[in-house]
């Protein structure tokens, strides 16, 4: 059996992460503005004067009473969407110039390395939603739909198992639905967390209107790993907590945080990425006489340093010119 984290390159670790973290901090100011998209939208009052492939906004009230089926539970009532997390306790392994080292981690996915080859993952995450939204009388797809506010975690006291959930013998413990294997140490045990986006009185939907439904309206095209890892989709299909006006608040608040969470990643990541590059690169410089160890023994802050200061003027240079007033000039 392959071994999990295998002994790596650090030479083309510190390049990927260097240049990843770059394209991150890059894409990350050119990201899809959903909230002036979301603003530009003109509000609906009715459903029947919409069409087919108008951007609108409309709001009204929801069923607080919203029931979906459960798999490992029997049901949810009044949630938008719930996050289902599931984690197994094993072995994780990792390896370094120092060697190999081995610790006991809950994981969302087992680990493929020799000493989890009896253990077999038999619980699932996933989003669960249901097929259509009603704001007053508007029906909305649930392809697609974005969220922007803040889940809640979910007790499983509240919540009654399924026959699934009986016949994987789940049990309740602490924030968990547990499954007990009876492994030494816990390890192979299995536990499922979830949280929820409770339902609001009154909601805004941002989005566009299709053939009775509204759907998803795909502003700009978006593919590829670092888009995928930035959360840049390039969709307009949110559905918001509030009148109008918060709801705009709200989404404005979700972009500024999103971007912000990934500027400090993106810097922090060049710097380590730099620093891991160039302490590399000059390791052949050691058998220089007087400079080669000096070298050696500084490249690795030198590289930070270059990291950072790489980063801070992709972010500015970024920001420049994704600003259509200075693009205007």
């Amino acid at each position: 059996m392959a071994e999990g984290k295998k002994k790596e390159n650090p030479l083309v670790f510190g390049l990927i992460l260097l240049g990843g973290s770059i394209g991150a901090i890059w894409k990350n100011e050119h990201r899809f503005d959903y909230y002036q998209a979301a603003k530009a939208t003109e509000p609906a009052e009715a459903v029947g004067d919409l069409s087919a492939d108008r951007l609108f906004s409309h709001t009204g009230s929801m069923d607080r009473d919203l029931t979906m089926k459960g798999d490992y539970v029997q049901s949810f009532q009044g949630l938008l969407e719930v996050s289902r997390s599931a984690e197994i306790y094993a072995w994780d392994r990792d390896e370094d110039d120092d060697g190999v080292t081995w610790s006991k981690e809950w994981m969302s996915s087992l680990e493929n390395n020799s000493r989890n080859r009896d253990f077999d993952q038999l619980l699932t995450s996933a989003n669960i939603r249901p097929k259509t939204y009603q704001v007053a009388e508007l029906k909305i797809a649930s392809k697609q739909i974005q969220f922007v506010d803040e889940k809640y975690q979910i007790h499983p006291y509240s919540l009654q198992l399924s026959k699934k959930g009986t016949d994987e013998k789940l049990a309740t413990r602490g924030d968990y639905f547990y499954l007990a294997k009876g492994g030494g140490n816990q390890l192979g045990d299995e536990r499922l967390s979830y949280r929820g986006l409770p339902v609001p009185k009154t909601a805004t939907y941002f989005g566009k209107w299709g053939e009775g439904i509204a759907v998803a309206h795909q502003a700009e095209k978006k593919s590829g790993l670092i888009s995928g890892m930035i959360k840049d989709k390039g969709i307009l299909h949110h559905l918001v907590a509030g009148e109008r006006e918060t709801a705009l608040d709200s989404i404005k608040a979700h972009l500024a945080r999103l971007k912000k969470i990934v500027r400090i990643a993106g810097i922090a990541g060049a710097t380590i990425g730099g620093g891991i590059f160039f302490s590399r690169l000059t390791r052949f410089l050691i058998f220089i006489p007087l400079i080669g160890p000096l070298i050696n023994r500084i490249s690795g802050w030198l590289g930070m340093l270059l990291g950072f200061l790489l980063s801070l003027i992709t972010l500015v240079i970024a920001f420049l010119t994704s600003q259509p007033l200075i693009l205007a000039l």
